[in-house]
């Protein structure tokens, strides 16, 4: 994403511009899907349980929480 001069941010994906988006212009926003919760329920309801420790555990494992700069 290039910014130009004019305030008007480029928007690209892979060399090819994709948007042209004005600071003074509020952002394109994308229409919310509702869902039944009667849906929600449903579909979770055969799902196996979380288990709290192990989630925790296996997202230590993965995820730097060290507050410390990479550079």
């Amino acid at each position: 994403m290039g910014l130009l001069g004019s305030g008007v941010r480029v928007v690209s994906h892979p060399g090819r511009s994709v948007a042209d988006m004005d600071e003074n212009e509020p952002l394109p926003v994308r229409r919310r899907r509702f869902v039944r919760v009667e849906a929600i329920a449903e579909i979770f309801a055969t799902a196996p349980p979380v288990d709290g420790a192990r989630l925790r555990d296996d997202l230590d494992a993965v995820a730097d929480q060290d507050i410390t700069p990479n550079a």
